[in-house]
């Protein structure tokens, strides 16, 4: 048993794990796959040669006051069922905080899926430090505003503005497409 990051070939037990944890259909997983994953990492743990859980760690930066810092975003961390009170996922979030210490990230953000993984992830040293809300998107997609080597200052400007005094997590423009 062991971690180990994420190959093309999981594909398979990724999707197994994906539909059995979230509501999500195949064709969402197949899209991510296809389209972000390509732009992250994931990680994986495996019992008797067999992926039993998994994470993504997607990049970014923690938009706080007037910096960017480094950051990743832990994504769709789950384990099989049968598998889970064993700390696998546990142990895959603390892989990615050493990982994203090497690297020099400032942070590892996440928003867990429901009020219940609040107490989970506090345990493992997560805090909550930002609020959720929605808002509305501008009325035109950024890339009828600007030429898309402006899009992500447009974006970023437009975040600022919504939630500039709290912070956020900032996307690469190439997630967002």
């Amino acid at each position: 048993m062991s971690e180990r990051f994420m190959r093309g070939d999981d594909y398979d037990s990724v999707v197994q794990i994906w539909k059995t944890c979230f509501s999500d259909d195949e064709g969402y997983v197949r899209f991510f796959w296809e389209k972000c994953f390509p732009m992250c990492r994931g990680l994986v743990w495996e019992e008797e040669g067999r992926v039993v859980s998994m994470l993504f760690m997607l990049p970014g930066a923690l938009a706080y006051k007037k910096s960017l810092l480094p950051a990743e975003y832990i994504y769709a961390v789950a384990t099989l069922p049968e598998h889970r009170g064993c700390k696998y996922a546990a142990y895959l979030v603390q892989y990615a905080e050493i990982i994203a210490k090497q690297e020099g990230k400032s942070a590892l953000c996440l928003l867990p899926a429901n009020p219940g993984l609040y107490n989970y992830y506090a345990k493992l040293g997560f805090r909550t430090a930002f609020c959720k809300q929605d808002v509305s998107p501008p009325q035109k997609p950024l890339g009828l505003l600007v030429p898309h080597d402006r899009q992500q200052f447009v974006y970023y400007a437009v975040r600022r503005a919504v939630w500039g005094k709290q912070g956020f997590f900032h996307w690469p423009v190439d997630m967002l497409d």
